[in-house]
């Protein structure tokens, strides 16, 4: 990304990096294995559970598997040198203050989402090849639309979250570690707690999506994830005033 195009604002900020989002996927490398994880969540465990996959937990975890796409993306573009001196360089005009980091933002919450979509998507198109037997296996729409609706509130604040994990440390390196981390403890989490859940977790969870609960908590945990990404943004941005300000930099070379 060039600096005309961080001084042009949000909207062209998103533009460029949604257009930049295969090369941050980490070329041929990356693609490999995003396929992998494609192949193993969407097609694989599917397959392999049957008529069991329709559980509620497991659809809320694919509706919300946003996160699983977005590492690499909050890598590029808050772990390189070059984007972080440009986040220091946001109180001293013509720089137009935060809407560099909303674009970035915006542009690793859409990509996560999409991700998700299309995992969801294919892990349905699976279990109806595999197990339908000419049906077409889908959840509802008074279960679906919510949960969708769900999944994109959550991509917003993991977007969020990644931002801070690599803003509130001084180094790229530092940045770069801190983001890995995170996100493989929430694929690991994903991994042994998405299909192998244990009983009481799955309970607990599915009473939530009773048809006369799940709206009210759909609303509930989307209210919350607004909430809490407006924080986080906040917090963003003391983070990187009071790096000016102290004269601490966030990239350190």
């Amino acid at each position: 990304m060039s600096l005309p195009l961080y001084r042009e604002g949000a909207l062209e900020t998103l533009r460029g990096e949604l257009a930049g989002a295969p090369s941050s996927a980490g070329g041929a490398a990356g693609i490999v294995s995003l396929a992998a994880l494609l192949a193993v969540l969407g097609v694989y465990f599917p397959w392999r559970l049957g008529f069991d996959f329709m559980d509620p937990f497991l659809q809320a975890v694919y509706a919300g598997s946003a996160p699983l796409f977005q590492s690499r993306m909050t890598l590029a573009a808050f772990s390189e040198d070059k984007n972080r001196r440009m986040l220091e360089g946001w109180w001293e005009p013509p720089c137009p203050q935060p809407g560099f980091l909303m674009g970035k933002i915006a542009a690793t919450a859409i990509a996560g989402y999409g991700g998700a979509l299309v995992l969801y998507a294919l892990s349905l198109a699976t279990l109806t090849l595999a197990h339908g037997n000419g049906r077409l296996l889908i959840p509802g729409a008074a279960f679906l639309i919510p949960l969708l609706l769900s999944g994109a509130a959550f991509s917003l604040f993991t977007a969020h979250a990644g931002a801070l994990l690599a803003l509130r440390v001084q180094t790229p390196f530092e940045a770069r570690r801190s983001i890995r981390m995170a996100f493989a403890a929430l694929l690991a989490v994903l991994l042994l707690l998405g299909p192998y859940a244990p009983n009481p977790v799955k309970g607990a969870v599915s009473s939530l999506f009773l048809p006369e609960t799940f709206p009210w908590a759909a609303v509930v945990f989307s209210a919350a994830c607004l909430a809490l990404s407006g924080v986080l943004w906040r917090w963003c941005l003391h983070r990187i005033a009071t790096a000016r300000l102290n004269a601490a930099p966030l990239t350190i070379s």
